[in-house]
């Protein structure tokens, strides 16, 4: 028996005490061990909504299923309790592991209220870093074993790295580390809404709003093109729109999916079994990934593509409640003209996002800039 077997135990106690449940409640003990091997449990907070969110944390890391994923000691474990209590003060260089003997996470950031959902399954929460007391946005994703972890890891680092770049419609990432059966990404916190909700409660836009939007997202992707990234999948849910002193700023916070192998490791089971479409997503994503092959520019000209008509008409330009419906539906390359839902869209704009939307890469735009050169006139 080690320290961290210990911990386990103390933190199913304490994880007992302040739900009124043990993590899991299977009773047939072969369900059991194979809950206790392969299965998440139910987050503190979401059965006890008075709970603070740091809770989650630190008690899902103490019951990491892996004991080196744990805290390192007790005394580790008490300090993670106190770092998100407030009562800690230690801090960590930005980007570096967490600090062995320190809370990690929660030493260095104080978690706030939860903001809404992020990419794979993800909930994003503010924050304040604890030393320099600016704002920040903390992206969690826990361990999921509808999905697999090592993809949803891979695709979370590549995105730290590929977002280290300086522009006004990027949300640059601050940080990244794993903890346990948690990985995080910390970046500047903003204002404004999501553009799900700005499309929500504003509908369809109409082309003086909706150009500009549009403008930035291509310089965006065009900038991620020269360094090596892609928005590829880039979805409404985890793009932010943020009120500027003269109009509104389209913001991206995530980087796309660059290979066909990625998207799937990491797509959910219910999307796999072909039962729902469970990776809101796919609808974003290039039919060409869907079909094994992998993503490059021509593939973002489609996200970009897919985004454009959804801003101008609040609707997606293709449907579909399973997997292969929406493959079906992409393939067949059939769109109604958004000038239908939205009048303002000019000729030239309706025809750029149709070819955007080909199924056929090679018919689409061949660069982010072609694309504004046709869309933007």
């Amino acid at each position: 028996m080690s320290d961290r077997s210990d911990q386990y135990s103390l933190a199913v106690v304490a994880y007992e005490m302040l739900t009124g449940r043990p993590p899991f409640v299977e009773t047939d003990p072969a369900q059991l061990l194979n809950a206790l091997v392969t299965k998440a449990f139910p987050r503190p907070s979401a059965l006890r909504p008075d709970l603070p969110n740091w809770i989650d944390v630190v008690l899902g890391r103490a019951l990491a299923k892996l004991p080196e994923d744990r805290y390192s000691s007790m005394a580790d474990f008490a300090r993670g309790l106190l770092a998100g209590a407030g009562a800690a003060r230690t801090t960590v260089r930005i980007g570096a592991p967490p600090a062995p003997a320190g809370g990690g996470l929660l030493a260095t950031y104080e978690l706030g209220a939860r903001i809404g959902p992020g990419r794979l399954g993800s909930e994003v929460f503010s924050g304040t870093h604890r030393a320099l007391g600016h704002p920040v946005a903390i992206r969690l994703l826990r361990r999921d074993t509808a999905r697999s972890w090592d993809g949803v890891r891979a695709r979370f680092l590549r995105e730290a790295q590929t977002l280290q770049i300086a522009h006004p419609s990027i949300i640059h990432v601050r940080d990244y580390g794993e903890e346990g059966d948690l990985v995080y990404l910390v970046t500047d916190f903003l204002g404004g809404v999501s553009l799900r909700d700005a499309l929500k409660t504003g509908g369809a836009m109409p082309w003086p709003r909706l150009k500009p939007l549009v403008a930035q997202l291509i310089e965006a992707a065009r900038l991620l093109h020269r360094k090596g990234g892609l928005l590829c999948g880039l979805g409404p849910e985890i793009m932010r729109v943020v009120p500027e002193d003269e109009g509104e700023r389209l913001m991206i916070s995530t980087a796309g999916v660059w290979q066909a192998s990625d998207l799937l490791a990491t797509m959910g089971d219910a999307t796999l079994r072909g039962t729902t479409l469970a990776d809101v997503e796919l609808h974003y994503v290039a039919p060409e990934l869907l079909t094994g092959q992998n993503a490059d520019v021509r593939s973002d000209v489609f996200t970009m593509g897919v985004l454009a008509y959804e801003m101008a008409t609040a609707a997606l330009p293709y449907e579909g409640t399973t997997l292969p419906a929406l493959l079906g539906a992409m393939l067949r390359g059939r769109v109604r003209d958004p000038r239908e839902r939205q009048p303002s869209l000019p000729e030239t704009a309706s025809a750029a996002i149709a070819k955007a939307l080909s199924p056929d890469p090679g018919e689409r735009y061949a660069s982010a800039r072609a694309l504004a050169a046709a869309m933007l006139v």
